[in-house]
């Protein structure tokens, strides 16, 4: 795979944007199966798309090591690589400066973990509670509150945590509104959710 990207890349900035308009080549491009199997999971894997400079592999692996990174080959390909002030970029590859934060940011920003009378649950709201059902994401933002859960397989959400939080939810009247939040909801299936 990493050929393939390298080639087109090595041709036009945008090769990968390219590369996903051209079906014949790779029939898989939409299929959202194929691009999580793909994604983008190292400093490793985007160097073998990209050409970095030393510093740059430095800075991404030091981000990376604190905050995972996932990115899809669809998502790449929107990121304008000669901008290093490109939105999408920014968005979405690690950067030392996520580095810098005090520890109140770190632990839990928006002091979801002080409403949550379960793991998974936030109940801040007397009518409303979010309900966490996934910590996976497409692409792992690197803005993201929930940065310091998301791709952590030891705090991964499981069918029993998202059955605890329904019961909790059915014994709850004075909740009307339940939010299905993560990560992304959507990388359950149709079946589950």
């Amino acid at each position: 795979m990493a050929d393939s990207f390298h080639q087109f890349i090595s041709t036009n900035h945008q090769g990968l944007l390219f590369h996903s308009r051209d079906h014949k080549k790779n029939r898989n491009w939409s299929d959202w199966h194929w691009q999580i199997r793909n994604q983008i999971r190292t400093p490793e894997d985007l160097g073998a798309l990209i050409d970095l400079s030393e510093n740059e592999k430095q800075e991404i692996k030091k981000a990376a090591a604190v905050f995972p990174m996932a990115i899809t080959p669809y998502y790449a390909s929107l990121i304008d690589w000669n901008d290093p002030s490109c939105p999408i970029r920014m968005q979405c590859i690690p950067s030392t400066q996520e580095l810098n934060f005090g520890l109140e940011e770190m632990d839990d920003p928006l002091k979801e973990e002080a409403f949550s009378p379960l793991p998974g649950l936030i109940h801040r709201y007397p009518d409303r509670v979010l309900l966490l059902v996934t910590l996976e994401c497409s692409t792992y933002c690197r803005h993201c509150t929930r940065k310091r859960k998301v791709g952590d397989p030891t705090k991964a959400i499981n069918i029993q945590g998202i059955d605890e939080g329904i019961k909790y939810i059915q014994n709850h009247h004075e909740i009307r509104d339940v939010l299905l939040s993560g990560g992304d909801p959507f990388f359950l299936g149709d079946q589950l959710l």
